[in-house]
């Protein structure tokens, strides 16, 4: 039978009984050798050389219909693409020439899908035989017509070198515009050379014609989802034939279930991922077919290798054809902005070959001139089982085979290629890769010689590193060591030196040093893609017009067919597992490079040469010369009226809506870029629920564009469609993690509806993408706090202050932060009393302490406790009218999520708890004492940053005070907050100065007239009262300290010793006592006749008895203490 064995994935070709071939067998060496050969390894083609040697020995015919297909895959592997397609599906050309024809012929009666459904049929009508291996035969050629098809379509666009004649699928498209018309030339009438010359002028016209309209109809035919081919290729025809042999094959035969290829499904899928990075937009169709072909691939690949076990040739390909299915899986999620899906697949990848990819760091310089040595970022490449990669098996055989297979191409093309991009590089002082230092292990993979499937898995992990990480300055850097490493290989394939080269312009291109020999750069990339100078242009007509590639006429060329197929050859290798653009898409970026630059003249030629009219019409937008693209519009739509690319951008050229309009209806209602435009243009009259209907419209149609969905859930905002906004934003982080816009205004829409956790996942996610939006931070900072996250909530209040120059703050989150730092502190000082025994023993009597027990001061303590707390609470109450924005700072405190650390301390009064749980909560403990000390030091620099004036901070803890005291710009709300801080501290002084200071800015207001003002006022001096209060107690403390630390002494020595200072300390208490008075005479003498009888009047007065009181005792004790 024809079914292939599933277990053995892609084995060696086997004998039958007679010696001969089994034919099976012969099916799966071909398919092996055409999947090893654009993994870059040899064994493949080798086999089928020994293979058609066998099968050309035999007489059977079914021998020679294999042999005659082991040949075809052989001109696969030589490059001979079109002979190839020509061998084994003839009848495809017969199928374009009837379809062409029909196009001029019956053009009412034709239909779109007619080529494919010609196509489709004759598939079916090759596999309707009853004979299992005939049906494989067929099967078999099918598969090989596809894969030639699609490498001559990629040779054409991809790598070059692009032959300078027409393919023979475009002169079937001539031979059925010849054949629609009469030949006047044959009918006996003689003919004047003008009437000749005019002839062939107009069939010239006509087979140009029906050139655009065939074109017209394959470029509808690779239309999906509402996305249209992007640019200008080269024969897509090529293309859509691939897509319907491989697609039609892989459907014909899953129905059947008879006949199994093991590659096709793999095959296929390389096919839609050549067809998406043709369209214009991410389609959700070729994501859903491409990932479930590949995931079938990679059934074939269960067991990892055994990296301990001796490698064989052949354990080695299939540990290759494993690790180009990973990665090419992986890469298909990286072309659908799921970057999170990659990471599994390239380790799996990395496992198949049995290394392990880190980073890490080597000595080295990146100047000519530089003299010392400098740490540079790596690559290190070790086994699976830890050990450092030898030498002999990084380079492996397979870059050995390459190396024999092509006859020196690394010292011959690729060396040329190289030095050609290199030339330029002299212009800068700054090396492209650095120059690590000689004495590197072989840990660095620039140290030794990498096989090719290392090479593709470090540009995989190159596009991985870009779409995880942010998108700031650093990113190039992260992916440099990744570039350096494939760069600096003496052996490598010819598309993995040219996405290096690529990857390094591109890093090059924001950096003045080396702009220009990125320009340069840029500039032999895309000579060397195609072989053809950058002049080439398209005429109005769309006839190509060359130069002559590399001084040599077409003509040479042409004779020198052989050289053009083994060069297509050699180029193609790892074209599937590496992330290259086409040819058009190349001249695009050096287009929008040249337009950076202010070339406009020298990109506009790529731009229309590659049919890229939105590009085009900026540069004519630049220029000043709107009629001019205008005009160029036209002309083209005279040849392609149907062209809904040209409508955009005519719509985009004269803001005329209707031109998307049009390119809607004669889309068929399919082009999604012409309802986004639409949509954009509603968006733009602020025409709210048109612009939403349009966005869905395009959305159901291609739901894979983030920018769409993000648009919808602005304008579902604006419409009040609250639910749909969360629904919009949602979908479009799903489809583009990076989209901070998006992630930004999902958090805004959870805090919204009070869910702070989700609202704090999203806008750490924004934060990756776009660190320097202070609005991001600050409800950042918001959001942390309400989910307990004090650390990052005090971090997040840090960055705002930088990014907003310490203009923004909001109080209600130093206040959060404040509080939540209070109750550590009181959580801690419960704690120690509960864990301490305290035995009063007769020495620990301090005399001093014990003599002062009648001091009036003693009292100050539980007072300024009793006062403070009640002033304090009434201060939280009261925000509003203080003058601080209208935020709950009590919604915030209650929000916090229960798993808060400094709730979890009241745990530790347990008494039954086993060892582990206890030591679970002693490091639960000290990762809170962490916080709170990170905390604590960062509202420090909060407010030192908040006081402090320009030029004023000369740093230092000490300075924080004065410095303060020195800024008159600084908001008044601030003052009240620092001093809380201040008191949380231990800081009464420093506390009754930023309270002083908070007074003065309320003097200002009218408080002797107005009541509120007053209410504020006099809370305010209520505040500073009792921070005098427990600045005066702060003394007396401070004298009892230093008696109590000097209790080995007597009585009288501490008394004599210490009189001096005491008297000092004393003195400077009854100066805040006098100062608080005074402050509450002024304020009771001034407001007497308006406030008498209010409460807050009431107040200020007890405060005042009581600060008498206590002045006249400290008087009191003062005297007596100096006439001792």
């Amino acid at each position: 039978g024809g079914r292939a064995h599933r277990g053995a994935a892609m084995q060696p070709v086997g004998a039958g009984a007679g010696g001969g071939p089994r034919y099976a067998d012969v099916a799966r060496a071909v398919e092996r050798a055409l999947l090893l050969a654009f993994c870059a390894r040899t064994s493949g083609a080798e086999e089928l050389a020994a293979l058609a040697k066998r099968l050309g020995q035999g007489r059977d015919p079914k021998d020679v219909a294999w042999a005659q297909v082991v040949e075809s895959a052989q001109d696969i592997l030589r490059g001979a693409y079109e002979k190839s397609l020509q061998t084994n599906c003839p009848w495809v050309y017969e199928l374009t020439f009837e379809a062409s024809r029909e196009i001029v012929c019956e053009p009412e009666e034709h239909d779109e899908q007619a080529f494919a459904t010609r196509v489709n049929g004759m598939i079916g009508t090759l596999l309707s035989d009853t004979d299992e291996e005939q049906k494989l035969l067929k099967a078999l050629q099918v598969l090989c017509g596809g894969v030639a098809s699609l490498l001559r379509f990629l040779q054409a666009n991809l790598t070059g070198p692009e032959l300078p004649i027409a393919s023979y699928l475009t002169r079937e498209v001539y031979r059925a515009a010849d054949s629609a018309a009469p030949d006047d030339s044959t009918s006996g009438i003689p003919q004047s050379k003008s009437c000749l010359a005019k002839l062939e002028e107009e069939r010239k016209l006509k087979r140009r014609s029906l050139e655009l309209e065939w074109k017209t109809e394959v470029l509808r035919g690779l239309a999906i989802d509402g996305n249209i081919v992007a640019a200008n290729f080269t024969e897509p025809t090529l293309l859509l034939i691939a897509l319907l042999l491989l697609n039609g094959l892989d459907r014909t035969l899953r129905q059947q279930q008879r006949v199994h290829l093991e590659s096709l499904a793999w095959w296929s899928a390389r096919a839609e991922a050549m067809q998406q990075k043709t369209l214009e937009g991410r389609c959700p169709s070729l994501k859903k077919s491409r990932v479930e072909k590949l995931q079938r691939i990679r059934m074939y690949f269960r067991m990892p290798l055994d990296s301990n076990k001796t490698r064989t040739r052949e354990s080695r390909d299939s540990a290759a054809l494993a690790c180009a299915a990973c990665i090419e899986t992986a890469l298909a999620y990286a072309d659908y902005g799921d970057s999170n899906a990659m990471a599994p697949y390239l380790k799996e990848a990395a496992g198949w070959i049995g290394v392990t990819v880190s980073l890490g760091g080597a000595m080295g310089k990146r100047t000519i001139h530089q003299v010392d040595e400098k740490a540079q970022l790596v690559v290190a490449i070790e086994s699976i089982d830890g050990k450092p990669m030898k030498a002999e098996d990084e380079g492996g055989d397979d870059l050995v085979e390459i190396d024999e297979e092509t006859e020196g191409y690394v010292g011959d093309e690729l060396e040329n290629a190289n030095n050609d991009i290199i030339a330029g590089a002299r212009t800068s002082d700054i090396l492209r890769t650095p120059a690590l230092s000689s004495n590197q292990d072989l840990r660095v993979a620039s140290a030794g010689h990498l096989s090719a499937s290392m090479q593709f898995l470090l540009l995989a992990e190159c596009l991985y590193t870009k779409r995880e990480q942010a998108r700031d300055e650093l990113s190039a850097w992260r992916m440099a060591p990744y570039i350096e490493a494939v760069s600096s290989q003496s052996k490598s394939l010819f598309l993995a030196q040219q996405l290096c080269h690529l990857l390094l312009a591109r890093k090059e291109k924001s950096r003045g040093r080396t702009c220009e020999r990125s320009l340069v750069g840029m500039y032999k990339l895309v000579e060397r893609q195609g072989m053809i100078k950058l002049n080439e242009h398209v005429s109005i007509t769309g006839e190509k017009i060359l130069e002559t590639p590399y001084g040599k006429t077409p003509q040479e060329i042409a004779s020198d067919e052989e050289e053009q197929m083994r060069l297509a050859s050699r180029r193609l290798r790892g074209c599937f597992t590496l992330q290259f653009p086409f040819a058009p898409f190349l001249r695009k970026e050096l287009g929008e490079s040249l337009v950076g630059m202010g070339l406009l003249g020298e990109a506009m030629p790529l731009f229309e040469s590659c049919e890229l009219w939105d590009n085009l019409i900026l540069c004519y937008r630049l220029l000043q010369k709107a009629p001019a693209a205008s005009a160029l519009i036209h002309e083209r739509l005279k040849f392609t009226p149907e062209d809904p690319r040209l409508w955009c951008a005519l719509g985009d050229l004269e803001n005329n809506s209707k031109h998307y309009e049009h390119a809607w209806k004669v889309s068929g209602g399919r082009h999604t870029r012409a309802k986004r435009s639409l949509a954009r243009d509603a968006l733009h009259k602020e025409e709210w629920a048109e612009a939403k209907m349009h966005w869905k419209q395009a959305l159901d149609i291609n739901p894979l564009h983030p920018d769409g969905w993000f648009s919808l859930g602005f304008c579902s905002l604006k419409t009040g469609d609250e639910d749909l906004a969360i629904y919009a934003f949602t979908r479009a982080v799903q489809l583009d993690s990076d989209h901070a816009e998006a992630w930004n205004n999902l958090a805004a829409m959870h805090m919204k509806r009070k869910k702070y956790k989700a609202a704090y996942f999203s806008l750490r996610e924004a934060l990756k993408f776009k660190r320097h939006s202070w609005n991001m931070w600050d409800n950042f900072a918001t959001v942390a706090l309400k989910n307990g996250h004090w650390a990052e909530g005090a971090r997040a209040i840090l960055k705002v202050m930088e990014l907003s120059e310490t203009r923004i703050v909001d109080p209600a989150t130093l206040l959060v932060l404040i509080h939540q730092l209070e109750r550590y502190h009181a959580s801690e000082a419960a704690k120690a009393s509960q864990n301490t025994t305290h035995f009063v023993k007769s020495e620990d009597v301090n005399p001093l302490v014990e003599a002062e027990k009648g001091d009036p001061l003693t009292g100050i303590d539980l007072l300024t406790e009793e006062m403070g707390q009640s002033d304090l609470c009434a201060n939280e109450e009261d925000d509003s009218e203080s003058g601080w924005p209208q935020s709950d700072v009590r919604e915030a405190l209650a929000a916090v999520s229960e798993e808060n650390a400094f709730e979890k301390l009241d745990d530790t009064s347990q008494e039954a708890v086993d060892v582990a749980e206890q030591r679970r909560i002693e490091e639960e403990m000290q990762m809170t004492r962490k916080t709170a000390k990170s905390v604590e030091e960062m509202l420090r620099q909060i407010f030192k940053e908040l006081v402090a004036s320009t030029g004023a901070n000369t740093g230092g803890a000490g300075n924080l005070n004065a410095v303060a005291m020195n800024n008159e710009q600084t908001s008044a709300e601030v003052w009240p907050i620092y001093a809380r801080f201040c008191t949380m501290r231990g800081e009464h002084q420093s506390a009754t100065e930023c309270l002083l200071k908070y007074c003065r800015s309320l003097q200002s207001t009218p408080w002797d007239r107005d009541e509120e003002a007053f209410e504020a006022f006099g809370k305010a001096s209520l505040e500073l009262c009792v921070a005098y209060r427990k600045a005066a107690h702060e003394r007396a403390n401070r004298i009892q300290t230093e008696a109590g630390q000097n209790k080995a002494k007597s009585h009288a020595e501490i008394r004599t010793g210490t009189a001096e200072q005491t008297l000092a300390n004393l003195k400077s208490g009854k100066q805040y006592l006098s100062s608080a008075r005074m402050h509450l005479r002024s304020i009771l003498a001034r407001s007497k006749d308006t406030f008498e009888g209010y409460a807050v009047y009431s107040q200020m007065e007890s405060q005042l008895e009581i600060i008498v009181e206590e002045e006249a005792a400290l008087v009191a004790r003062i005297k007596d203490l100096s006439d001792g």
